[in-house]
C-alpha cells in the first residue's frame, strides 16, 4: 500500500506548523484554536485514508489469452468491502494496453459489500496486448491524503487477423 499526501495536504501541513509556532510563541486565542483544528483535521484525514483503504480487495478475472479480430475479450472485477464503513470513493485505474479497453472507473460500495462487473472490449486492432496492472486509490474526504493498492497481476491478449 503507498500513502501520498496531496498537494491540498502540503498546504495544510504548511498552514499547521505555522499556526502551531504562532501559538507557541503568543498568546491568542484564536490562533490557539485554529492551531489545534487544523492539526486534528489533519490527524482525521490520515487516518480517515488509512480506514477507507483497509480490509478493500479486488480480483481481476481474465478469461481469453488468444481473440480474432472483431471477437470480444472479456474480463470480471470483483470489488470486495469486508469492512463495516462504507467506502464512498474508489478509483480504479488500469493501465492495460488494449485499445477501448475501459475499466478505469469511479465507484462507491456499501458496508460488507461486492460490486462484480463485467468489461467487454471489441478487438479491433491486432497485436499483443497486456490487460493490467490495476490500481485502487481511495483517500480522505477532504483531499489530503491519498492510499492506493497496486494489483499487479497481468496476463496477455494475442489479437489475430
Amino acid at each position: 500500500m503507498k500513502q501520498r499526501i496531496t498537494g491540498h495536504g502540503w498546504v495544510t501541513i504548511i498552514v499547521g506548523i505555522a499556526t502551531l509556532s504562532a501559538a507557541l510563541t503568543g498568546s491568542f486565542w484564536l490562533v490557539n484554536r485554529l492551531a489545534y483544528v487544523v492539526l486534528v483535521a489533519l490527524a482525521l484525514s490520515y487516518v480517515w485514508a488509512r480506514l477507507n483503504i483497509a480490509w478493500l480487495r479486488i480480483e481481476r478475472r481474465g478469461k481469453a489469452t488468444r481473440a480474432q479480430l472483431g471477437q470480444e475479450v472479456e474480463e470480471q472485477f470483483v470489488l470486495h468491502n469486508a469492512s463495516r464503513i462504507p467506502k464512498q470513493w474508489l478509483e480504479l485505474n488500469d493501465q492495460s494496453t488494449l485499445p477501448d479497453h475501459l475499466v478505469s472507473a469511479v465507484v462507491g460500495l456499501a458496508a460488507r459489500r461486492e460490486m462484480i462487473w463485467t468489461v467487454r472490449t471489441t478487438c479491433l486492432r491486432r497485436g499483443q496486448f497486456r490487460l493490467g496492472p490495476l490500481e485502487l486509490i481511495t483517500g480522505d474526504p477532504l483531499g489530503l491524503f491519498t492510499c492506493s493498492i497496486p494489483v499487479p497481476t497481468t496476463h496477455s491478449v494475442i489479437v489475430y487477423p
